[in-house]
């Protein structure tokens, strides 16, 4: 063996000993606080549906997944007009504008998109709110005055049906409180933006109901991305026993909104606000009606059912790229109407097992 190794393992026989004649101190006296003086912090309890059709409230901190919720009094507070706005700041989700208008920005959500084919399912008050074809989503269509809240559920989940791979957007919308009550907002902002909304909502004996109308208008930005949204929002709940909960609801939205396209970097470097493709616009006018109802069992089991209808006319223009570019100028008009109606039923198990609370 080397000489030098054999020096070395003779330092690490006295490693031990060097070890054992290194002096101990008693370290320094540190204060520990006790349990009664403890700094609490609490937090704001959210309260999510966490089934595809609304059942018994849960807290979202039980859940075994990540849900956001954002309320009305959210929506309110950051002063957001539509869906898209609302839900911009939530993890995981990325806005932005492919046709050039405020009110019909697209949501990534984990990566997926609400363009075809969606990965995202969106339902209000359990009810599709995709369209049946490519499964887009028009949000436009979603009056944001009517929200109660939305609810945010990232990742894959069979129980809400197909296409559901990025997440799913849940949305409830709002129903008649405890007392009579009747608001009115005038908004003015940038762009020519105004908003003119009346609410009415309350409560008659065992029923309860909320009724909205809003008219929206909207220059936009860029040149020619007006917006002009009339949208009328009911909803009645009867509320017979307890254990017993129906309610009925109908949104109507009527809007046309102009479109400036996607802009070259050539033309934006001088005029931002230009539009490449004048003349493009979207007119929808969409129908849904909505029955939801709710029947508490004994031993914890709660039976679910809604069914709805839903009936969209959409006439869509585009005149195609401009000729001086290199493109042929094409024109390309469609109008077309959409029905579509389904019903869910939903059979809900929650009670404690020993001393754990589940839900099925």
């Amino acid at each position: 063996m080397p000489r030098f190794l054999r020096s070395c393992r003779a330092w690490w026989c006295f490693l031990p000993l060097f070890a054992l004649s290194y002096p101990v101190h008693a370290a320094p006296d540190i204060e520990v606080a006790s349990a009664d003086q403890t700094d609490s912090i609490e937090t704001r309890e959210v309260v999510v549906s966490s089934t595809r059709l609304p059942d018994a409230p849960v807290d979202a901190r039980t859940l075994p997944a990540k849900v956001t919720v954002i309320t009305a009094d959210d929506i309110r507070k950051a002063g957001a007009k539509t869906i898209q706005e609302a839900l911009q700041w939530s993890t995981g989700i990325v806005m932005y504008d492919g046709v050039g208008n405020a009110f019909q920005q697209t949501i990534d959500l984990r990566g997926f998109n609400g363009q075809p084919v969606s990965g995202i399912a969106v339902f209000v008050d359990g009810a599709r709110a995709n369209e049946p074809d490519f499964n887009t989503i028009n949000f436009d269509l979603i009056p944001i005055e009517s929200v109660e809240r939305i609810e945010i559920l990232p990742g894959a989940s069979a129980i809400y049906g197909k296409n559901a791979l990025g997440g799913v957007i849940n949305i409830i919308t709002k129903r008649g409180g405890d007392r009579q009550r009747v608001t009115g907002e005038t908004v003015f902002g940038s762009f020519h933006r105004e908003r003119y909304t009346i609410n009415a909502s309350g409560p008659i004996g065992k029923f309860d109901y909320f009724a909205n109308f809003s008219r929206e208008i909207e220059d936009g930005f860029r040149n020619e991305s007006d917006a002009r949204i009339s949208r009328l929002t009911g909803r009645v709940g009867y509320r017979p026993t307890d254990s017993t909960d129906l309610s009925i609801s109908y949104n109507y939205v009527q809007d046309k909104l102009l479109q400036a396209g996607a802009l070259p970097l050539s033309v934006a470097a001088f005029d931002r606000k230009a539009n490449f493709t004048p003349g493009d616009f979207a007119k929808n006018e969409n129908n849904f009606i909505r029955f939801n109802g709710r029947q508490t069992l004994p031993f914890g089991f709660s039976l679910n059912l809604n069914a709805y209808y839903r009936r969209l006319n959409q006439e869509l223009f585009g005149v195609g790229q401009p000729a001086f570019l290199g493109s042929q100028l094409s024109t390309a008009s469609t109008r077309g109407e959409t029905e579509s109606k389904g019903g869910t039923f939903q059979v809900g198990h929650d009670a404690s097992w020993g001393v754990q609370k589940n839900s099925l």
